[in-house]
């Protein structure tokens, strides 16, 4: 099976989409030894997405790397979207989105530039939706919103969950030491990752640490990513900003819990790793997370930044919990594996190239 992959946006995008492709193009070389690869990429991108992921023993042999204009005139059984819209179509290819959530189309904002963002998204929606002889989505809650807003039968949509093999070994816990070292952090922490996207609804977990404190509960939060709190930080706030994954496993597995309280997520990938990593979460019973964590989670209803704080201290103040949630993380987090991404991957592509000839003239 001859793959094009649109790529365009992988050589600066590390998190999210982008560690989603690199992994899922590592372990389907691996699956299969018949599939091979033809990425289009910016041309300014060309050389360094090739030498990266010819660094990939499994996919030396099976990669080709192409400016985007001369990758769509290529002959392939599958193209491939992984960034949610589909942009420029090979002739003859079963066309395949990666649709990760409808966020932009979704979430109400009433700003005026928002509210032309999301009308302008509905549409790009709609387009590769309707383009697509498959759709792959992570979680049932996200197939079912693909099912009710664009109108695509259940049958056409394949659930293939993400996975988090690289924080399995718990990352590189010296590094996260040194981290915490030089953010001044000690004893035990929170952790969050955010950025300044609303969904992410950070001001909740801000809310609840206020909470803490005016309960007596000294406890930092140590935040990665993006995001920013307005004004000036309070003391109990330490941000580390972008880590690299052995810091962001060590972290994990440090912290006294994950918190997450997003109000909308297509998966919740870091859910995900925390639990990999052996780390505890707490997050909101919202979207995706309940679905992603199941069990291994202490959950409080979104936009509840009391019940955040009763969770956080029920969580800080009695070891047992801590230690349960853990054990149930790990269990959980042995039922995902990139492998088992890969074959549901592959096996979306077969049933594309399916629906493909049996529409073909």
């Amino acid at each position: 099976m001859h793959v094009a992959v649109e790529a365009s946006q992988l050589r600066h995008d590390h998190r999210g989409v982008g560690r989603y492709v690199r992994r899922l193009l590592e372990a389907m070389a691996r699956e299969s030894a018949d599939v091979r690869f033809t990425l289009g990429v910016r041309t300014a991108d060309v050389a360094a997405v090739h030498d990266e992921l010819c660094a990939v023993t499994t996919l030396q042999d099976r990669l080709l790397v192409l400016p985007i204009d001369r990758w769509i005139d290529g002959h392939y059984d599958v193209a491939w979207y992984p960034w949610n819209f589909v942009r420029g179509t090979p002739r003859g290819a079963a066309i395949v989105p990666t649709i990760h959530d409808l966020a932009p189309m979704l979430l109400v904002d009433g700003r005026w530039w928002k509210v032309v963002k999301r009308a302008s998204a509905a549409r790009r929606y709609r387009r590769s939706a309707s383009a697509a002889h498959h759709i792959i989505t992570g979680a049932e809650v996200a197939r079912d919103e693909i099912v009710a807003q664009l109108g695509v039968s259940a049958d056409q949509i394949s659930v293939v969950p993400h996975a988090a093999d690289e924080f399995r070994t718990g990352g590189d816990l010296h590094a996260a030491d040194a981290l915490l070292s030089r953010l001044g952090v000690a004893g035990p922490f929170l952790l969050a990752i955010g950025s300044r996207e609303r969904r992410k609804n950070l001001p909740t977990l801000f809310r609840a640490m206020d909470r803490l404190r005016a309960r007596g509960v000294q406890v930092p939060l140590v935040l990665c990513g993006g995001a920013v709190a307005p004004g000036a930080p309070p003391p109990w706030l330490h941000r580390a900003g972008f880590v690299s994954d052995a810091e962001l496993g060590g972290l994990y597995a440090r912290a006294a819990a994950l918190v997450v309280p997003s109000r909308y997520e297509g998966f919740g990938l870091p859910v995900l790793e925390a639990l990999t990593a052996g780390g505890a979460v707490v997050c909101a019973e919202a979207s995706t997370l309940p679905e992603v964590a199941g069990d291994a989670a202490l959950y409080f209803p979104v936009d509840d930044s009391d019940a955040l704080a009763t969770q956080l201290q029920r969580l800080l103040n009695d070891p047992a919990v801590n230690t349960a949630l853990r054990a149930r993380g790990r269990r959980r987090a042995e039922a995902y594996s990139w492998q088992r991404s890969a074959q549901g991957t592959l096996a979306a592509f077969s049933r594309a190239t399916e629906q493909r000839r049996a529409i073909a003239p």
